[in-house]
């Protein structure tokens, strides 16, 4: 495994140096030297062992957060190639996307775990271990909630009916809440994420960072 930073030379105000993928990737999600050094400053601080890759231990400690299977679940969808590390180009990818969509958004896309734009039965199972610490099948009443998600009964959460889902059970985006709120206030701050939000919005719409990064692969992350 390489770390995240060692060739090119970054422009910002700190003293980075990035590699040729490192820098695509910042290319490619259109992101200023200023923000970068944001996002590094806010990496190397988590990293405590100073190793460049940070564990599930310093990410916990640095957001201040309970492990829960809901936390665990937010570092294995930036850990791309479960190395459980994470380098920064996987935090830079992941931090922007998670913390430029808004909450639904953003909790959507970590049950949506295989990039559907649907959550399956299976994946929607989790949302209980996630929320309420139990898993499918061992209370009725939270089972019974899962299945009537699913209203059109065809297998499958769309965005839809997991949004109006939310509404009547609101502890289901609490946790998403609580990890989104804890990562904006300690990288950059609300007013950092709400310009990095708009300039998303402006410059590639409703896209998603897949198609954003079109054509980099995933395996360049480490």
């Amino acid at each position: 495994m390489g770390s995240g930073c060692s060739a090119d030379s970054h422009q910002g105000g700190l003293d980075i140096e990035l590699t040729p993928e490192t820098n695509e990737v910042i290319s490619k999600l259109k992101l200023f030297p200023e923000e970068v050094d944001v996002l590094w400053q806010a990496f190397t601080a988590i990293d405590k062992e100073h190793s460049r890759l940070l564990n599930i231990k310093e990410f916990h400690n640095y957001f201040k957060l309970e492990e829960t299977p809901f936390s665990r679940m937010v570092f294995s969808k930036m850990d791309g190639n479960d190395s459980h590390e994470i380098s920064f180009i996987e935090f830079v990818i992941n931090i922007w996307d998670f913390l430029t969509l808004d909450l639904l958004h953003f909790v959507f896309k970590l049950y949506d775990r295989d990039g559907s734009k649907t959550i399956s039965r299976d994946e929607f199972e989790n949302i209980t271990l996630g929320a309420y610490g139990i898993a499918y099948g061992k209370n009725k009443t939270l089972d019974g909630m899962v299945a009537r998600a699913d209203s059109n009964v065809d297998g499958n959460i769309t965005f839809e009916e997991f949004e109006l889902f939310t509404r009547r059970h609101q502890n289901i985006s609490y946790p998403g809440h609580q990890i989104q709120t804890a990562m904006k206030t300690r990288i950059g701050g609300e007013k950092f994420w709400d310009n990095l939000r708009e300039s998303r919005e402006r410059n590639f719409k409703d896209q998603s960072v897949f198609k954003i990064l079109h054509g980099f692969s995933s395996k360049k992350a480490k």
